[in-house]
C-alpha cells in the first residue's frame, strides 16, 4: 500500500504569476463567451426591428466602417479560440518552468549526495592520517657494523700477522 503511494506523483506548486494568467484568461474567455451569446440572443431573440442587441451589432459595424452589422457572435468565438490558445501557452510555459525546477534540484541533489561522498572518503583519510601522524614513530638506532675480534676477513691470523 505504502508503495502505491510513494509512486504516486508529488503535485507540483503553482505560482502566484500563474494564478494571475489563469484569471486574466479565464476571464477574456467569459467575456468572449459572454459576447458570442448575446450575438446569438441579438439575431434570434424577438422582432429584429426592436431588438437593442441587433442595432448594438449595426451601431458597431458602423463605427469599425463595415456596411452591415457586426456580428458579436463571430467576435465572441475568436476571443474565446485566442483565451484558449493564451492558455495552452500559459500551461505548456509553467509546466516547463516546473519541470526544469525539478531538474534542477534533481541535479543539485546528485552533486550533493556526491560531495557526501566526497567528503566521507576524505574524512576517513584524513582520520587515518591523523592516526599514522599521532601514532609513535619508532626510529631505529643507527646500526653500527659490529666487528669481530677476527677482523674484517673473519680470520683471527689477520690481526696477529701485521
Amino acid at each position: 500500500m505504502e508503495a502505491m503511494e510513494n509512486k504516486q506523483k508529488k503535485k507540483r506548486k503553482l505560482y502566484t504569476s500563474e494564478k494571475v494568467w489563469y484569471c486574466i484568461i479565464g476571464t477574456l474567455w467569459i467575456y468572449g463567451f459572454l459576447m458570442a451569446v448575446l450575438g446569438i440572443c441579438g439575431y434570434n431573440v424577438g422582432d429584429i426591428s426592436a431588438n437593442i442587441l441587433y442595432q448594438a451589432e449595426k451601431d458597431w459595424g458602423a463605427a469599425f466602417g463595415m456596411s452591415g452589422r457586426f456580428s458579436f457572435a463571430i467576435f465572441g468565438t475568436i476571443i474565446m479560440i485566442v483565451a484558449m490558445l493564451c492558455f495552452f501557452i500559459a500551461i505548456y510555459a509553467y509546466a516547463y518552468k516546473a519541470s526544469e525546477q525539478e531538474n534542477t534540484e534533481r541535479r543539485l541533489e546528485e552533486r550533493r549526495k556526491i560531495l557526501e561522498e566526497s567528503d566521507v572518503v576524505t574524512e576517513e583519510a584524513t582520520a587515518e592520517e591523523k592516526a599514522n601522524a599521532e601514532a609513535p614513530v619508532e626510529e631505529s638506532a643507527p646500526v653500527e657494523a659490529k666487528s669481530s675480534p677476527a677482523g674484517e676477513n673473519g680470520s683471527a691470523d689477520s690481526e696477529s700477522a701485521e
